[in-house]
């Protein structure tokens, strides 16, 4: 049987740490490619997903985020991993740690 070239290979490492980042949450963040900004929160769905969403969000709860990626374009952006919880109840003092330390642009509304 041949393999398809546009099909992802399994990766069963890859596969086990998703399954750790759902089950636990995990921080990410979303970076401005031309500005350098950041937007941090967190999330138990895959990241791809989340990604769309931040994409599709109503025009009446339009964030700065929302706006910089409709005027600049998606492509301009990216989603990256930045810390998983120990567990899921830490998820929101995780979070709320690395936006003090971090300081990122977009989660910020001045």
């Amino acid at each position: 049987m041949k393999s398809n070239p546009l099909r992802p290979v399994r990766d069963p490492q890859r596969q086990q740490r998703n399954k750790i980042n759902r089950e636990r949450g995990m921080i990410y963040t979303i970076v401005n490619i031309l500005t350098k900004e950041e937007f941090i929160d967190s999330t138990t769905l895959p990241m791809g997903i989340r990604f769309k969403q931040h994409r599709r969000r109503p025009a009446k709860r339009e964030s700065r985020l929302v706006h910089d990626m409709k005027y600049f374009g998606h492509n301009c952006f990216y989603i990256e991993h930045i810390a998983t919880a120990l567990h899921i109840e830490y998820l929101a003092e995780l979070k709320e740690m690395i936006i003090a330390q971090n300081k990122p642009a977009y989660n910020y509304t001045g």
